[in-house]
């Protein structure tokens, strides 16, 4: 190889010496000089514009996957909310000393599901927006404005602009 590499540099010398001595060979070099370098650019910015398509791509698998997760964990969520609200109708200590555990249990849920960047949606007051919110019921009542959320059935929640689940409300 280095025998190979010396050679190499010696025509290149020589090439160099003849290109010297004929204008034509020196044009045809610095043509093929710059087709060479145009492939090169080419080349490097296919191969950036590739790097970032592909980590593009990675995160947004990510995030699919992570809320595809989540929404599997979502009913686990109602469960504990039904088992505190109803726990919350009880007056035993046994009960009261259960409802304490389990929502402990539901605070640690919701930290974990901060962490991963899912946040519920705030919907009880607001007003209706067909983004965030599904319409399971509707009545007209002047103690409400239009279209103002006086119930919410089923929380909704969401990752960054991205609903996980609809929350399902009355309008």
């Amino acid at each position: 190889d280095r025998v190979e590499l010396e050679n190499q540099e010696q025509e290149g010398e020589l090439n160099t010496e003849e290109s010297l001595q004929n204008p034509e060979t020196a044009k045809e070099e610095t043509d093929d000089y710059a087709k060479l370098n145009d492939q090169y650019m080419r080349l490097a910015a296919e191969y950036d514009n590739f790097r970032k398509r592909s980590n593009k791509e990675k995160e947004a698998i990510y995030g699919s996957a992570l809320c595809d997760v989540c929404r599997s964990w979502l009913p686990v969520l109602d469960n504990i909310d039904r088992a505190i609200a109803a726990l919350e109708q009880l007056e035993s200590k046994e009960s009261k000393q259960m409802l304490e555990g389990i929502e402990m249990i539901r605070k640690q849920a919701k930290e974990t599901m901060q962490q991963l960047g899912v946040e519920e949606i705030v919907s009880l007051g607001q007003s209706f927006d067909p983004v965030y919110h599904e319409a399971i019921a509707h009545i007209v009542d002047d103690k409400y404005g239009e279209n103002e959320i006086f119930d919410v059935v089923k929380k909704g929640y969401k990752k960054g602009d991205q609903v996980i689940r609809h929350s399902q409300v009355c309008v």
